[in-house]
């Protein structure tokens, strides 16, 4: 009899069972006693080990998803590994390291349940971005990731979370460099960066709008990105998309609203 696979640990501290149907991002092997899935399920029709799927098959839109996904967390350990780079090149600040007060959290669901965390690809992120050297830099030390990828509660959809904590003393630049990493990732950015303050919050966030291009499949990614002292981080949405949109039909607002949320949600007191 197929045993399921063993447990690995939950990026907040908590085992977990492993999606036995999603697939690595490109390049990686497939974990010990394990085959390559022949096709991806839905989390709603799963059924539990020793029985098959349940309900009605996962819509064509969900492999595209999946594979659009991957494709976003292969951009954000890219993301991270430049931001690291980078930093080790800036010149020195005369200031004194901020002090240590805010972590960040990859929870299971964020927004209302709107979106559910994919322990499998999130995972395997935080497995690659170990390999890169996030040590201290002139600007930065201390410096822990906090990577998640999550899929929409409908399936049509994605959220990425790329980020990180520690103790920043340019985070403007950490922000540029994480946008800049993404794209050396694989995401082609469409339009020019623009500094989004949500009415009410005294947090700037700079956003811009993607592409993300995986065989046949396409996704449009508005992404919004903050730092402050202790937390950086970008938020990337994947939609599906026919077509290449025109930029200008995004609604970033909309984008740096659902960031600022993500970040009152993930931004947690050290302690």
């Amino acid at each position: 009899m197929t045993m399921p696979p063993s447990q690995a640990p939950d990026p907040n501290g908590s085992p977990h069972q492993q999606n036995p149907s999603a697939q690595p991002p490109h390049g990686l092997p497939y974990p010990q006693g394990q085959e390559p899935p022949q096709a991806y399920a839905s989390y709603a029709g799963q059924g539990s080990w020793g029985q098959p799927p349940v309900g009605p098959p996962p819509r064509k839109r969900r492999t595209g998803l999946i594979l659009g996904i991957v494709t976003g967390s292969i951009a954000l350990v890219a993301a991270l590994a430049y931001v690291g780079n980078k930093a080790g090149d800036a010149v020195a600040s005369a200031s004194k390291f901020p002090a240590a007060e805010y972590r960040l959290t990859v929870p299971k669901k964020l927004l209302d349940n709107e979106y559910k965390r994919l322990d499998d690809v999130t995972e395997q992120m935080n497995g690659e971005v170990k390999k890169e050297d996030l040590g201290d830099t002139l600007i930065s030390r201390n410096v822990k990731t906090s990577l998640g990828m999550y899929a929409a509660a409908d399936n049509f959809g994605g959220l990425s979370l790329a980020g990180m904590y520690g103790q920043f003393k340019n985070p403007a630049l950490e922000v540029t460099s994480t946008l800049d990493g993404m794209q050396k990732g694989g995401l082609r950015e469409l339009s020019p960066r623009k500094h989004v303050t949500p009415p009410g919050s005294d947090t700037d966030l700079t956003c811009t709008v993607m592409l993300s291009e995986e065989g046949s499949a396409t996704f449009v990614v508005p992404v919004c990105a903050w730092g402050d002292e202790n937390t950086v981080a970008g938020v990337a949405i994947f939609t599906p998309v026919d077509t290449e949109p025109d930029p200008g039909t995004i609604d970033l607002e909309a984008t740096a609203r659902t960031a600022l949320k993500v970040r009152e949600e993930i931004r947690r007191p050290i302690g």
